[in-house]
C-alpha cells in the first residue's frame, strides 16, 4: 500500500480564532515600531560610537 498525501496545510493563526489577518498584524507592527526605528537610527546614543548618537559620525566635530 501506497503513502496517502498529507492533507493541504492551512494558515494558523498564534493567537487562534478572531485575530486580525497576519497582513492587518504586520501593518500594525510595522506602525508601532516606525517611532521606535526613527530614535533608535537617529537619536538613541551607542556604545559602539563611544556613546554619540549615530549621525555624528558623518558630522564634523
Amino acid at each position: 500500500m501506497g503513502a496517502r498525501p498529507l492533507p493541504a496545510a492551512r494558515p494558523q493563526s498564534a493567537c487562534g480564532v478572531g485575530c486580525p489577518p497576519a497582513d492587518d498584524q504586520a501593518d500594525a507592527a510595522a506602525t508601532a515600531l516606525a517611532p521606535w526605528i526613527k530614535l533608535y537610527d537617529t537619536e538613541r546614543r551607542h556604545s559602539a560610537l563611544g556613546g554619540k548618537p549615530p549621525p555624528s559620525r558623518l558630522l564634523p566635530i
